[in-house]
């Protein structure tokens, strides 16, 4: 069973590798792997080292925190004893999360900010948020 820390990496690295539209197979040739080796990577079946992960942070332009970033909202016990949440699943990994962010940054509006947390924060709340094909109660 892969550490949590490692699922957490791997998805990180899946994201970002993504959100720059780089390959499985481009970024191995990057940093010097096969593409399967990147697959393990991102699944976290396989440990990232830490030459390994500089490399990845200096092919994909990131710092080598990015690859942690949201580790420190996870309980200590969890990371501990490996019996971490399921970081596959994280929703704070997503793309659809960093898209969001990113167009968020660029909304100078303190007032329209606001509403839209509480836009979100509402659609949450009331079980809105399902995608709109998704059967719900009537």
């Amino acid at each position: 069973m892969p550490h949590p820390v490692d699922l957490h990496v791997g998805k990180r690295l899946r994201l970002i590798r993504q959100v720059r539209g780089t390959t499985q197979q481009k970024l191995a040739e990057q940093v010097g792997v096969t593409f399967q080796q990147i697959q393990k990577y991102e699944k976290g079946t396989n440990r990232i080292g830490a030459s390994r992960l500089f490399e990845f942070s200096r092919a994909l332009d990131v710092s080598v925190s990015f690859f942690f970033d949201g580790l420190e909202t996870e309980p200590a016990r969890g990371l501990a004893d490996g019996a971490g949440r399921d970081y596959q699943g994280s929703v704070f990994t997503s793309k659809e999360i960093y898209d969001i962010a990113q167009a968020f940054e660029h909304i100078e509006n303190p007032a329209l900010r606001r509403k839209i947390v509480e836009l979100a924060q509402a659609m949450a709340e009331d079980g809105a948020a399902r995608a709109p094909d998704e059967p719900g109660e009537e």
